[in-house]
């Protein structure tokens, strides 16, 4: 599942705007990588910038549970569009019940499925 996630930054852009309501880029916080989270927009922009200031070469991946078009106008037209959800990693799968999974059960039912018989 975590190859599938990481696929949609490859490459690297220096602004990624991400939808994703099912949290599945905590495994990339959780390994180091720099996420903007932040529903406040004002607290946001904040975020930005000070990230611009503090590292000016490092790309910047925004996140939201929401829409993407609710994010600040300027960011959403200079960035790049991504938006991630359970059931497109999972599509052949009840969205309710994989969602009630640990991101570790996730995992390890990404890897059963992916097994070779």
């Amino acid at each position: 599942m975590l190859h599938k996630v990481l696929a949609n930054f490859d490459p690297i852009h220096p602004l990624t705007l991400v939808s994703d309501p099912d949290d599945l880029l905590a495994e990339l916080a959780r390994r180091g990588v720099r996420l903007l989270v932040e529903e406040d927009p004002v607290a946001l922009r904040h975020a930005y910038e000070q990230l611009a200031i503090d590292h000016p070469a490092a790309p910047r991946i925004v996140v939201t549970q929401g829409a993407l078009d609710r994010l600040p106008y300027d960011l959403w037209q200079q960035g790049r569009h991504v938006e991630l959800a359970l059931h497109a990693v999972f599509p052949n799968l009840d969205y309710p019940t994989v969602k009630q999974l640990s991101p570790g059960q996730r995992l390890a039912l990404d890897q059963a499925r992916c097994a070779p018989a």
